[in-house]
């Protein structure tokens, strides 16, 4: 017997794939009723299917992300996680784009470049106890296309003054490994 745990696991999946069938169904229909038009011309009350209706059906649906690219991001996120429950600030970094080009907003700041976020880290926290013990969770990843993903998240701190708040990462995929480019961090100050 399956759990509810499994079957709720399942859900997002029996729905793409129904959706798939009914699409895949829809687009055939189209065709046939297109073809038939050009072999026996169009009804007096016009054509049955407008070429343009057959394009927007079969158009390809907008990308979502597999599991394995899911668990890829996140995946990193949890080595990041724990490089940063080490202490050890410079692992964390290997996650991010080592260019002049990324970009870290937090605190209505903007910091860009690998090297200034890198050092803006170690200003911030600049020892274990400052550091505390990171959790992610909430994570969420949307993929924009063959070389982009978005992830949201949650980020928590456990530490003398506990912290908290969410994140928003763009993903590139830059030399054949997903590298942030973008990381735009917020804390919460009110609790809900």
């Amino acid at each position: 017997m399956m759990s509810e745990k499994h079957m709720v696991s399942q859900k997002p999946r029996l729905f793409q794939v129904i959706s798939k069938s009914l699409l895949s169904l829809a687009v055939f229909f189209a065709m046939v009723f297109w073809l038939f038009e050009m072999q026996n011309g169009p009804s007096q009350n016009g054509p049955l299917v407008n070429r343009s209706a057959i394009y927007a059906v079969s158009a390809p649906m907008p990308a979502r992300p597999n599991d394995q690219l899911r668990d890829r991001l996140h995946g990193i996120l949890a080595v990041q996680q724990n490089a940063w429950n080490q202490g050890d600030i410079r692992q964390f970094m290997d996650a991010y784009w080592n260019d002049e080009a990324l970009t870290f907003s937090s605190g209505g700041k903007t910091t860009r470049g690998w090297q200034a976020t890198y050092e803006r880290y170690k200003s911030k926290y600049p020892d274990r106890a400052a550091m505390g013990q990171l959790t992610f969770d909430a994570l969420e990843t949307s993929q924009i296309d063959e070389q982009a993903a978005l992830t949201l998240g949650n980020w928590k701190l456990d530490k003398d003054k506990p912290a908290r708040g969410n994140f928003s990462l763009v993903w590139k995929r830059i030399d054949g490994q997903w590298k942030i480019v973008h990381d735009h961090s917020s804390l919460l100050t009110e609790p809900n």
